[in-house]
C-alpha cells in the first residue's frame, strides 16, 4: 500500500462528502448558536460560526464556520425584516 504525502483538495472534499453521505442519509436540524455574523452587501454573502456550548458551562464544545448566499441570504433578509431573533437552518447530507 502506497503512503500518500499529499492529496488534491478536490479528492479530499469528495472523500469527506462520501463519508458524510454514507453516515447520514436523511435531513437533520442542527441545533446551534450563531456567532460572529458578518454581512458583505456587495457580495450578498453572510459569514458566521455555528457554536455549541456545554449545558453546564459556557465552554465551547463544537464550532463550524458557515457561509450563506443566494437563497440563504434572501432568507436571512426576510427574517431580519420580521425581526426574528433566531435562524433555523437545515443541512441535507
Amino acid at each position: 500500500m502506497e503512503i500518500r504525502t499529499h492529496i488534491k483538495l478536490s479528492d479530499l472534499t469528495r472523500q469527506v462528502e462520501d463519508v458524510i453521505k454514507g453516515a447520514f442519509n436523511s435531513t437533520y436540524w442542527i441545533i446551534a448558536e450563531i456567532e460572529g455574523h458578518k454581512f458583505y452587501p456587495n457580495d450578498d454573502r453572510h459569514y458566521f460560526d455555528f457554536i455549541e456550548k456545554s449545558d453546564v458551562a459556557t465552554e465551547q464544545i463544537a464550532k463550524v464556520s458557515g457561509v450563506s448566499w443566494r437563497d440563504g441570504s434572501r432568507t436571512i433578509k426576510a427574517l431580519k425584516k420580521k425581526q426574528a431573533s433566531y435562524l433555523v437552518m437545515a443541512y441535507r447530507c
